[in-house]
């Protein structure tokens, strides 16, 4: 007895189909379909019987599928042998044919017998008692006499042409068995191979007495109605066949003639190879992000374990493997060799015993954008497993995608009133083109100018790996702070936005543009008391904490007197100035070297203007001497003198 025997009833569609040459079907992916009827022979190829219809020979019998089938047996178990065996037998044929009683050893009960189990395997089929039934045919094995053991009891004489060679393939066939208080039919079950070698697939022998259940069958002749042990026996696994056809044996091991009584009908050859099927999933990703192509090998509906079948899928061109593949078929049994960076996928596995199917999934990513297909023409090598067909399924759609990146090289500290200036870039990070790639910076002071390279947005595409870089100026503002966004995109669609926008932040720090100045004079007399005035003046643009003015380099007991008075106890406000009255007494001698100093303890933008110097020169004290005067007489002499000396002159012209 077989423990694992795995019974399943196929539909009436594939008992009525002759040979087929093509892949079934496809069931939805992981969805078990019926396995591929290879060969099927209900022995109804023959008129509708009738009370006067004689007796078959199988061993003249020709079945449909394929066309002229014939069929051969060990002598005993042919209808010459008298045994009973061998003949075609339907119960509305007559039950009391001569030709039927004779091949029956002249016993008309063991043809009526045989009438009635043709009856039971149709019934097992659900097929009317009292109507269908009646007119199935079946194969006697009624053993009127023992025809020895392991004997051949039914052969196909030629193979069958398989789809193609290297298939999983199982066999099934309807018994009907009585007088199980004796001997049991005990079966084996054989393929053919191209050459004719004949390759056991059983692993015990099948005892139709023990795989079945009770089937009526009605009253023949004086035969009184009645049940037999009936069932549908298969393959206890799937048969891995290497060859391009094949043909069926079954043997008997029991050879006994002591009970052993049954028939058989519906031999059929079945192809259970698993189906690929695979897909992309998503289907739709932007370039540089991974797809998966998930593939899903789905069982035959008898789940019989399928063990060792195998595929290398070749990738379209532009397509590799991107990450670690995953499974859900057996651990133990499989082997995928998909590495990083790899062009194809080669896969070793196995379904389980009542699995229905299982998946493995490949991240795969493209290098360009596109349309990548992968159907049955990427699969080139298989074994023991059906390639998929073609469907739209497969077929992943690849859109373009630019990274940008924005980034900034400004300051992040900077003074009130600072002109600023820096860079900020807009990288295309890739994988593809930017189409009309765009950087600027927004939330920067009223008046702030950026002028980049190339212009945007580009009018030709940005290419990967290159970058738009804009140079920026603007005016820091005299308090607070600047926050600032720059922003990278594209009209390509961007795979990470995260990083498309960086934000800018600096701090102003206060300045204020001390300026001093002098109103003093630049002679002076020794001894002079010399008064003037120094200033200082807040420039701005931030307020002056603590201003100071002052001049140092005066001489001795010089005075300084300032409004507001110094250092400031509040801050001195843009364009306002401490004014200093300065008194000093000049010297005796040399000069006047000072200089003047304008500070605060804010920072100073422009410490250059923040002191002037001042220098004097000092003047003798002028001395005052008494003119010396002539006499009267004297004045007299020198009027006469400058008589003469013009009369002289005179005369002369």
């Amino acid at each position: 007895m077989i423990s694992n025997c795995i019974k399943f009833i196929i539909s009436p569609f594939f008992i009525s189909v002759g040979c087929i040459h093509s892949f079934p079907a496809l069931a939805a992916p992981g969805v078990p379909a019926d396995p591929l009827v290879v060969w099927h022979e209900d022995f109804q190829n023959l008129p509708t019987p009738t009370p006067t219809s004689n007796v078959t020979d199988l061993l003249v019998y020709q079945g449909l599928n394929p066309a002229n089938q014939a069929y051969t047996a060990d002598p005993p178990w042919t209808m010459s042998s008298n045994m009973c065996n061998g003949i075609l037998a339907a119960f509305n044929q007559n039950p009391d044919s001569a030709i039927g009683i004779a091949a029956c050893a002249g016993i008309k009960s063991s043809w009526n017998s045989s009438q009635q189990l043709s009856q039971a395997l149709g019934v097992l089929r659900g097929q009317d008692i009292n109507n269908t039934s009646r007119n199935n045919y079946a194969v006697t094995a009624f053993t009127v006499g023992s025809p020895g053991p392991d004997l051949i009891i039914f052969r196909t004489d030629r193979n069958i042409p398989l789809v193609a060679s290297k298939r999983f393939i199982i066999t099934s066939i309807d018994t009907a068995v009585i007088n199980c208080h004796a001997g049991h039919p005990l079966l084996r079950f054989s393929f053919i191979d191209q050459n004719g070698l004949e390759i056991d697939i059983s692993r015990n022998v099948v005892d139709a007495c023990t795989n079945g259940s009770r089937v009526p069958f009605s009253a023949q002749g004086n035969n009184l109605a009645g049940s037999a042990i009936a069932g549908i026996l298969n393959s206890p696994a799937a048969f891995k066949f290497t060859g391009s056809s094949v043909g069926y044996i079954i043997r008997n091991t029991q050879g006994s003639g002591d009970g052993n009584d049954f028939a058989f009908d519906n031999a059929q050859i079945l192809d259970a190879t698993p189906q690929l099927d695979k897909g992309f999933d998503p289907p739709l990703v932007e370039l540089g992000n991974s797809s998966s192509i998930v593939f899903t090998i789905t069982n035959t509906s008898d789940l019989l374990a399928k063990e060792a079948w195998s595929f290398t899928d070749s990738l379209s061109s532009g397509l590799t493997v991107s990450g670690a593949p995953t499974t859900t078929c057996p651990a133990a049994s499989t082997s995928i060799s998909a590495p990083i960076g790899a062009d194809s996928i080669s896969v070793t596995s196995s379904l389980s015993n009542r699995m229905a199917s299982c998946t493995i999934t490949v991240p795969v990513i493209a290098a360009a954008a596109g349309i990548y297909l992968n159907n049955q023409d990427n699969i080139s090598e298989y074994e023991f497993i059906n390639p998929p067909l073609p469907d739209t399924t497969n077929r992943l759609e690849v859109t373009p995608s630019a990274d940008m990146q924005a980034g900034s090289s400004l300051p992040t500290q900077v003074s009130a009133g600072q002109t600023v200036t820096g860079t900020i870039a807009c990288l295309n990070a890739g994988p593809g083109a930017a189409e009309s790639a765009t950087c600027g910076i927004s939330g920067l002071p009223t008046g702030a100018m950026t002028s980049c390279r190339p212009t945007v947005p580009t009018a030709a595409p940005l290419a990967a790996s290159s970058a738009i870089s804009c140079n920026v100026s603007f005016v820091a503002p005299a308090a607070g702070s600047i926050a600032s966004t720059i922003t990278a995109s594209s009209a390509t669609p961007d795979p990470l936005l995260a990083n498309n926008a960086v934000s800018y932040h600096a701090a102003i720090a206060p300045a204020a543009d001390m300026q001093a100045s002098a109103s003093l004079p630049n002679a002076v007399v020794e001894g002079q008391t010399v008064t003037g005035s120094i200033a200082c003046l807040n420039a701005g643009p931030s307020a002056a904490e603590s201003a100071t003015c002052g001049i140092s380099g005066l001489p001795a007991g010089a005075t300084t007197s300032c409004t507001p008075t110094v250092p400031t106890a509040t801050p001195l406000t843009v364009s306002s100035a401490i004014s200093c009255n300065v008194s000093f007494v000049a010297p005796a001698a040399g000069s006047i070297a000072a200089t003047i100093t304008a500070g605060s303890a804010t920072p100073d933008p422009e410490l250059e203007n923040n002191s002037i110097p001042y220098a004097a020169s000092i003047n003798k004290t002028p001395v005052i001497t008494s003119v010396p005067t002539l006499n009267k007489w004297m004045i007299t002499m020198l009027s006469l003198i400058f008589g003469v000396i013009i009369l002289l002159r005179f005369k002369q012209k």
